[in-house]
């Protein structure tokens, strides 16, 4: 085998242990928030996982209470078992769900259910 061969076999490598990498810390990440959320006194629904996005968002929101944020709705799916989205899908699910009048935002980068 050759140097650039080599080369290029173990830099492939280091992508693919990377991206294993950058998946164990967001599953880390999305068990610290599950913490979080469980001190807090909060329960995510177990059926999360199963809805739409958009019925999943609804939920985490009315599940909260409060206004969320987008990271920290992003964040409450994932504690909840669902897939981490993108943000540009996460945002593009919000803007939906305004225009279908079923959340509102209450403030820059805040929504909460509509009442």
């Amino acid at each position: 085998m050759s140097r650039t061969d080599r080369i290029t076999e173990l830099e492939r490598e280091i992508a693919v242990e990377m991206e294993q990498a950058s998946l164990h810390f967001a599953r880390a990440a999305a068990l610290r928030e599950e913490v979080r959320l469980l001190r807090e006194g909060a329960q995510v629904a177990t059926d999360v996982a199963a809805m739409s996005r958009v019925d999943a968002i609804v939920a985490v929101l009315r599940h909260a209470g409060a206004p969320m944020s987008p990271t920290e709705i992003g964040r409450a799916l994932v504690a909840a078992g669902r897939a981490e989205d993108s943000r540009q899908t996460l945002t593009a699910s919000l803007d939906y769900l305004r225009k279908q009048e079923r959340i509102v935002r209450v403030g820059r980068g805040q929504y909460a259910v509509a009442a």
